[in-house]
């Protein structure tokens, strides 16, 4: 048995909706009703001038042919005798009252409006257990807290839409919502993914490895400043011209403005270029990527001279001025400089240990993101956040695919 949860006070009821859409079609059918009076009129006229002679004039046999001759005989006087007679013939009190009476009918509906309760300010309550209920019936999931000694929760369709959870640092957040959350997940069988960037400190989102492992759940950590991460590829279908141009308005954002987009844009180029090589290639790194363009100008021509097809790419940025191609490649150094770490290299590769996405969209697993935040600070890290997150998207898309549509295991996300 599922309990529907109330409705919003501003939702019209559907028996109000059912009223109002019949007296649309009320009013609908009255301008039919007036078009059809005023059509039987107008053939009436017809056929009173067609037995006066007007049909031989314009070579019309029935009244519906003389109504189209004759509304188009501008120069003939016909269409003003036709104007006249019909305006004669109009029944217009039967026009009147359709009209008056079908709107009148019609608009009802639209007049009529469900109760709400009013309340003034100071006027509110707490809930109580009838309000709440559906939430409390222990069939739902998730955490909420507690009413009353039971726990609150919500049903799985619902709890399928974004929550923001605000509060300032130290106000609970983590301990009094996600860490639940994350208990309850584990041993209901939800999939998990956890962004977090307090990484390596003890304790806050990290809980949720142990809760996964507790219940015996899978758990992948891609931590990838560390020497035991797993791997998430972030350069993964890079082959794809579009996915390459993707990465690299990833690694160098759109609307920086002004002179800076000049160079932005050159920038995207070379690196949408350069990272389709690394997919051609099968390398997929993006710390290539850096030690290719630290060679300097004349190496990186030198690099795309023995690749044509790259040539053909980039061959409008390597035309450019020669401190202005300067100033593109030492833009992309400073972006991928973070890329230069051994630990960040390797788990940013395909190979051994890569997360098992398949596996992790069709059984209950935790998927545990770790980021020092020391590697975030000034926006350093953004980038490699946005990469991990066009990855997670491709493989829910995948999922959701080999499943009809919606994945398998229900995935939270904690960010």
């Amino acid at each position: 048995m599922v309990t529907r949860r109330p409705g919003s006070l501003l939702e019209v009821p559907l028996s109000y909706r059912l009223l109002r859409l019949g007296g649309g079609l009320v009013m609908l059918a009255t301008l039919v009703s007036v078009g059809w009076l005023g059509y039987q009129a107008a053939v009436e006229v017809a056929r009173e001038m067609l037995r006066a002679g007007w049909g031989g004039a314009l070579g019309a046999a029935t009244p519906g042919e003389l109504l189209l001759r004759c509304t188009t005989d501008f120069a003939g006087g016909c269409s003003q005798v036709l104007n006249s007679l019909w305006q004669k013939a109009l029944p217009l009190d039967t026009l009147r009252l359709v009209v008056a009476g079908g709107f009148a009918l019609g608009m009802l509906p639209f007049l009529l409006h469900p109760h709400r309760p009013r309340k003034l300010p100071g006027q509110g309550r707490w809930a109580t257990a009838k309000d709440l209920e559906g939430y409390l019936d222990g069939k739902g999931t998730g955490w909420y807290g507690l009413f009353e000694g039971k726990p609150l929760r919500v049903p799985p369709m619902e709890r399928r839409t974004g929550t923001l959870v605000v509060g300032k640092s130290g106000g609970g957040k983590t301990t009094g919502y996600f860490q639940p959350n994350l208990l309850l997940d584990a041993k209901d069988g939800w999939s998990a993914v956890v962004f977090d960037l307090k990484w390596p400190d003890e304790g806050g989102l990290m809980e949720a490895v142990r809760y996964y492992r507790h219940f015996g759940r899978p758990v992948y950590a891609y931590t990838p400043f560390s020497p035991d991460s797993a791997r998430i590829a972030l350069l993964e279908g890079a082959e794809d011209p579009q996915e390459a141009s993707h990465i690299a308005d990833i690694l160098v954002p759109r609307g920086e403005g002004g002179g800076a987009e000049f160079y932005a844009n050159l920038e995207r180029m070379l690196l949408a270029g350069l990272v389709w090589v690394e997919g051609q290639e099968g390398r997929y790194s993006l710390r290539h990527i850096l030690e290719v363009v630290r060679l300097g100008k004349e190496e990186l021509k030198a690099y795309a001279e023995v690749r044509p097809q790259l040539k053909e790419r980039i061959g409008a940025v390597l035309q450019v001025r020669e401190d202005i191609l300067a100033g593109v490649v030492a833009g992309i150094s400073g972006r991928l400089a973070l890329f230069e770490n051994d630990y960040l290299d390797r788990s940013s590769l395909p190979g051994e240990g890569a997360v098992p996405w398949e596996r992790f969209f069709n059984e209950p697993s935790l998927l545990y993101i770790g980021i020092p935040q020391e590697h975030l600070e000034g926006g350093k890290g953004t980038a490699l956040l946005w990469l991990i997150k066009r990855i997670l998207d491709r493989e829910i898309h995948r999922a959701a695919a080999r499943n009809g549509g919606t994945v398998k295991t229900l995935t939270s996300i904690y960010f």
